[in-house]
Formats: structure tokens, sequence, C-alpha cells
């Protein structure tokens, strides 16, 4: 069955490995928004173009997709433009990942190697479970959650949307990190985290609104 991957990043590279390690697809070719990549090759995948083209131009020939971006927001952006189009947005799972038989895994959503999701979990749709990371029992991910590689997730924890932890973080049971949240590497989370933070460190000091600077600017 053909499908498109859609990025051509370090991201994309990962995900077409999961893609052709499944072995229930073809990949039809590889798109993304940046004209210097357009022609080049990705794992020996040719970059066909830009997802306007995509979007315009392959939707019966390759309905199924597979979002190789890791930024949230941009994945969520385009999760949402292939949703209105009726593209069916595929899941990713790689074959060393153990994932329990009850988790409710989000359409597009992609887990990497080494991965454990443990039972009760409720993965969100364009979720991604970076390698080896690991998320405990009946934790709960909101859409376009990027879960970095080595985290940690204990029993019961929430993750609001749009939220990134990164690489080996620990979140200890029961605490819900909020919308839009970045856990910084190695960052100990043992209290409740507000929405629109960044926080860092073994008590995970919050030390700027998400989104922005230490100088108070937009990034």
């Amino acid at each position: 069955m053909p499908l498109a991957i859609l990025g051509a990043g370090g991201h994309a590279k990962v995900v077409i490995d999961i893609v052709e390690r499944m072995g229930m697809y073809r990949i039809a070719g590889v798109f993304d928004d940046d004209p210097a990549k357009w022609g080049t090759q990705v794992l020996g995948y040719e970059v066909l173009g830009g997802m306007d083209e995509f979007l315009l131009h392959w939707r019966s020939r390759c309905p199924q997709v597979v979002i190789g971006i890791g930024g949230n927001r941009v994945r969520q952006k385009l999760y949402r433009r292939l949703s209105e189009g009726a593209f069916l947005v595929t899941t990713a799972i790689h074959p060393t990942a153990a994932v329990a038989r009850d988790v409710e895994m989000g359409e597009g959503a992609v887990v990497m190697a080494q991965v454990a999701v443990n039972p009760g979990c409720r993965i969100g749709p364009c979720a991604v479970l970076n390698t080896s990371a690991s998320v405990d029992h009946d934790c709960v991910l909101g859409e376009c959650v990027f879960i970095a590689p080595g985290a940690r997730l204990c029993g019961n924890v929430r993750v609001g949307d749009l939220s990134f932890i990164g690489t080996g973080a620990s979140i200890i049971p029961g605490r819900t990190i909020g919308r839009n949240v970045t856990v910084g590497a190695g960052t100990v989370v043992i209290t409740d985290i507000p929405d629109d933070v960044t926080v860092v460190g073994m008590r995970a000091r919050v030390v700027t609104p998400a989104g922005r600077t230490p100088g108070g600017e937009k990034r």
C-alpha cells in the first residue's frame, strides 16, 4: 500500500526506518517545504516537492501519510490540514516497541525503537514517543506531544497538548503537565506544572514562559 512521508529532516529518517521495518507499506515519496531539498533523496526516497504539492496532487495516488516532523506546532498544523483533506494519517510503531494491548493509540502517533507504553495509557493524535522513552500505566498524553529519548513518565501522569518532555526527564506518579509546556532535558518533575511554561532542573524550576527566551523575546 503506498504511503507518503511528510518531512525530510533527521526526524523523517527515523520515521522512514520505522515504516520500512513495519513491512506494511510502500513509501511512494517524501515531501518537504524546503525547496533546497526538492529533488534530493532521504534514505533513497526522492523529495518530490512541498506540502502544497502533496495536498493538491497526491490525494488519489497516496491517501495515507506519516508525518515525519518533530516540531509540535508544525506537526499539529499539518495534521489538521490533512484531516480536513480526508487523508489517513497513519500510526507508525517500531517493531521493538513494547505497547500494551489495551493502549489507545491516537491517529498519526509515532512510537520509536525500544519505547515502553504500559497498560491503561491513552496516546493523543500525532504524539511522538522517541527512542527508549517509557510511559507507565494509565498515563494520558495530549495531541502533538513530544516525549524525547529516554524520558520517563511514571504512572497516572497527564501531559497536555503540544508539550515537550526533554531527553532523560523524569515525572513522578500522578503529576499533571499543562498544555504547551517544555520540560528541559534531565529535569525531575515532582509537582504539577501549569500551562505555557518552561521548567528545568531537579525540582522543575520555572525559568521562562514557553516560547520565549530568558530575555523575554519570543522565539
